[in-house]
């Protein structure tokens, strides 16, 4: 009976749907006496999503041969020829995540992989015009998949956003006495942690007439 699978994040086999025990077979001339090569087939889904990912890369082999394709607009893909036995999948798309994991493969078979998203912190200090720290700004994430994360500045005047999907979003900076600024953040691959100090406006006496009255 057909047998399917959905490999997780994690590497491990987060639910068993099935995969196909059959198994490869030979072309004319071919040995039919032991399967060497098998047929992968299956779907990337995105980890915060569910959704499929297109245009992702994958990679099936062992130490010797590697089968590599890009999954189709409806996040499919198709290997031919994957060496039987243990395996690597290497599941990756720049700038969005990547998944590794280690399988068994005896014959055709299904698989869908979920793409671990990358993530990041984001960091920072808010200051004004005259570079004196801002405490008690906030800062919120506007749009994309971080939407609705926010954090506050402490004595210090700095700020910390961690886990952060990866992605392009806007982040408002708003204090009391203060214009709210706003910034595009450009996640880069590879970035553990972004940094973006924020400069916000006063309301009234601008840097110069502040250090006039101090």
């Amino acid at each position: 009976m057909p047998r399917f699978g959905i490999i997780g994040a994690s590497g491990l086999l987060a639910l068993v749907l099935g995969v196909s025990a059959a198994a490869h077979r030979p072309e004319p001339g071919e040995s039919g006496d032991s399967v060497q090569s098998v047929l992968v087939r299956g779907a990337v889904l995105d980890e915060v999503t569910a959704g499929p990912v297109p245009g992702a890369i994958v990679q099936i082999g062992d130490l010797t041969t590697v089968a590599t394709t890009r999954t189709d607009q409806a996040g499919e893909y198709r290997l031919a020829s994957v060496p039987v036995g243990l395996v690597r999948v290497l599941v990756m798309k720049d700038r969005v995540g990547q998944t590794t994991l280690d399988t068994v493969l005896s014959g055709d078979t299904h698989v869908t992989v979920v793409l671990e998203r990358f993530r990041f912190t984001l960091r920072g200090r808010v200051q004004d015009a005259c570079q004196d720290g801002v405490p008690a700004a906030r800062i919120v994430v506007l749009n994309g998949e971080n939407r609705g994360r926010a954090a506050e500045t402490g004595d210090t005047a700095a700020y910390e956003l961690d886990d952060l999907i990866t992605g392009s979003f806007t982040i408002r900076a708003t204090a009391v006495g203060y214009r709210p600024v706003d910034r595009r953040v450009e996640f880069r691959t590879g970035e553990a942690v972004a940094v973006e100090d924020l400069v916000l406006p006063r309301d009234t006496a601008g840097c110069a007439d502040m250090r006039q009255v101090g």
